[in-house]
């Protein structure tokens, strides 16, 4: 969490620039593998051509890339707020909220505001109602705000075709269900196409997957996920102890909105990004680690305590009435 504000606060703070300072400062990290060529991404326009419109990408190189690692860690930062018992003070968590949520809305990644809304509209009708609210509250100045109506003719265009990343993004699902037909077992491999007709490359987890390992491996894929997801969800709402349930719930959303995300994005399974990999997969496990602390079966659990203390406290006595009889007999 306090990872997704210093780097949310880093992509706001670049775009309080311009655009020359904005290059001049990302492109002095070369000495650290920084590439200096592309560096700045702007929305797309009609005709192969690019607006003026700046998307936000801190140092993550790709705008969706820098929204969807933040999503994540807004994700966490939201729950835990409206967790009765958070990790933080929630005075800490809205702090950590403002920069995180500048940085998820400037990147204007579509896939990452897709899946912070369906990964908190989960928790909030399974676990933390206030969450609806705070959701409603501020849709409702978003929707009043000028910006916030930018915004969301922003998303909204994304169900057009008329978008120009859009019909990008159908162009490659159609050349992935090709190739799927053609190699369905095994997938292409990592490397480029071995047809000159199709290009490999596609803008989803799933179809990206389908593509490199084929049907065997995109089950695979889906089952691991799947799994993981069922565990966290699993007697969510049956949880003694609050603070584990808010730890829990916090990384069930997330990797709800990582599972949507991936419908209209790839960088969750793209070797070109393997720290968004990784993020995915930390997420994953704190999921299914927060769900065998917090298990549904704490209350089987005791009668187990109680025969572990047995013998101990039994030790305990044995030795005091050892005791009293050397005593005794002294």
């Amino acid at each position: 969490m306090f990872a997704g504000a210093v780097q949310g606060a880093i992509g706001a703070g670049l775009m309080a620039l311009s655009p020359l300072n904005q290059l001049t400062l990302l492109t002095r990290l070369q000495v650290i593998g920084y590439p200096t060529a592309d560096v700045l991404r702007y929305v797309p326009g009609p005709n192969d051509t690019y607006t003026n419109q700046l998307r936000a990408i801190g140092t993550s190189v790709d705008p969706n890339v820098f929204g969807g690692t933040l999503m994540l860690a807004l994700m966490l930062i939201v729950v835990q707020w409206a967790s009765p018992k958070p990790v933080l003070s929630r005075s800490m968590l809205l702090l950590l909220a403002l920069p995180t949520a500048a940085g998820v809305l400037l990147s204007l990644s579509r896939a990452s505001w897709l899946g912070l809304a369906v990964g908190l509209v989960l928790i909030g009708a399974l676990c933390y109602r206030r969450i609806l609210v705070l959701a409603g509250l501020l849709g409702l100045i978003f929707l009043a705000a000028p910006a916030g109506q930018e915004f969301v003719m922003r998303f909204v265009s994304g169900f057009s075709t008329a978008d120009r990343a859009t019909a990008f993004r159908v162009g490659e699902y159609a050349n992935a269900l090709t190739l799927l037909g053609r190699y369905p077992l095994l997938g292409i491999g990592f490397g480029m196409s071995p047809d000159i007709d199709v290009s490999a490359g596609v803008s989803s987890v799933y179809l990206l997957v389908a593509e490199q390992t084929g049907l065997l491996g995109l089950s695979a894929f889906v089952g691991a996920v799947a799994t993981t997801w069922w565990i966290g969800l699993r007697h969510i709402t049956r949880i003694n102890d609050a603070r584990l349930q808010g730890i829990r719930a916090a990384y069930l959303a997330a990797l709800s909105g990582a599972l949507v995300a991936g419908l209209l994005d790839h960088y969750f399974a793209n070797q070109a990004f393997p720290h968004a990999v990784a993020l995915f997969w930390l997420y994953a496990a704190g999921l299914v680690t927060a769900s065998r602390l917090a298990g549904p079966t704490q209350g089987q659990r005791e009668p187990e305590r109680a025969a572990l203390a047995g013998p101990t406290a039994f030790g305990a006595n044995s030795a005091a009435v050892q005791r009293h009889q050397l005593t005794r007999d002294r």
